[in-house]
């Protein structure tokens, strides 16, 4: 008998290969296989198992009004615009880039690669947001129309032109901790016709509290610059001192670890928080007062 032991990584890999192409049809279920395949092809078979866990409590309807219309709306819209095609030629130019930068990394790093020194088309295709999240969030800015947006953690600009593109008259400022990176991302967001964005570079330490002083509320914020726990709650107290009840918090990677799953339900149990919905790869949270607390996981 063979001592050989099997590798369960290598087992979902295998059978994610096998099945999809009998289920493509099946739309929800080759979301389902292609997800479950990402997870593993970003080497965490942990991160996997988030999904899977997940995927088995998420639904696709619920009994709030307010929700399900953003179901309709936001997550499940097969609307196209016109930026979509523009932003995705961007991110297509960006990928062919292989030009090599210096990275100055404040956060929790990337989990593909963990060198000071980055392809810049290794940060379009592994750090980029995914078209999907990106198009959800023009969908969600779109619907809202926030005057005030911010978002930390501006990379190379690609979801920084996701959220403008939904309302170009809006003030957007967004935060970077890598100066290289930024410059990339001036040169994507003037591509893309954003001049008017403002970038501030440095660390959230000081770049945060010096923004937050200068704007007497914020409509929308997006978390995007530092995966770890401590300093995801720590941005989420600050911003929440210029919220209102209409105001819009998105949270990237929110089961990127244990810790950010810890952060995330920390988020979701403060008092101020009145609608939380969680589709793995972001959560968003709301303040609306007119709407008892719930908290919704949605495929």
């Amino acid at each position: 008998m063979s001592g050989h032991t099997s590798n369960p990584g290598m087992m979902l890999e295998g059978w994610a290969a096998v099945l999809q192409p009998f289920l493509r049809k099946h739309i929800l279920v080759s979301t389902f296989l292609n997800n479950l395949y990402l997870c593993w092809m970003l080497k965490r078979f942990q991160f996997a198992l988030r999904y899977l866990k997940y995927w088995l409590k998420a639904k696709t309807k619920t009994e709030s009004d307010f929700v399900n219309e953003l179901i309709n709306d936001v997550f499940k819209s097969k609307q196209q615009y016109y930026d979509f095609k523009e932003i995705e030629g961007i991110r297509s130019a960006l990928k062919k880039n292989y030009s090599t930068i210096k990275i100055t990394d404040f956060g929790a790093g990337s989990t593909i690669n963990s060198s000071s020194e980055r392809k810049v088309s290794d940060i379009a295709t592994h750090s980029a947001k995914s078209p999907r999240i990106g198009q959800i969030m023009f969908r969600l800015v779109n619907k809202f129309q926030p005057k005030t947006m911010l978002e930390l953690g501006t990379s190379l600009g690609v979801s920084a032109c996701y959220q403008i593109g939904a309302n170009k008259s809006a003030q957007f400022t967004t935060l970077e901790g890598c100066p290289e990176t930024a410059k990339i991302a001036r040169k994507v967001l003037s591509k893309f016709n954003a001049d008017h964005t403002v970038i501030k570079v440095g660390d959230f330490k000081k770049t945060l509290p010096e923004f937050l002083h200068s704007q007497p509320h914020l409509d929308y914020v997006f978390f995007d610059g530092n995966h770890q726990k401590d300093a995801t709650v720590k941005y989420f107290h600050q911003c929440l001192e210029k919220s209102h009840k209409d105001s819009i918090f998105i949270f990237d990677d929110i089961h990127w670890s244990k810790g950010m799953e810890e952060a995330w339900h920390q988020i979701k149990s403060h008092p101020s928080v009145t609608i939380t919905i969680d589709i793995f790869w972001v959560g968003i949270v709301f303040f609306q007062k007119n709407h008892p607390v719930s908290h919704f996981t949605i495929k």
